[in-house]
């Protein structure tokens, strides 16, 4: 059985957001995909586990929450 998994990104934009960048890149997943791929092929060693990503974003405040050992 294979452990690969699609993975899914939902971002939050504005309309004029949305219309402005969709007026530069009129198929916007495929640039997005693209530019996600073009990274992933930069990292200089393969092996190395990708860091963990933060949320930045004013409107959604992202809180840390840690897991306690032994429960």
């Amino acid at each position: 059985m294979s452990t690969e998994r699609d993975r899914v990104i939902s971002i939050v934009l504005s309309e004029a957001e949305w219309q402005a960048f969709v007026a530069r890149h009129p198929q916007p997943v495929v640039w997005l995909r693209e530019r996600i791929r073009d990274e992933v092929q930069r990292r200089p060693h393969p092996d190395v586990r990708p860091q963990a990503v933060t949320a930045v974003n004013e409107e959604w405040p992202v809180r840390s929450v840690s897991a306690r050992r032994g429960c």
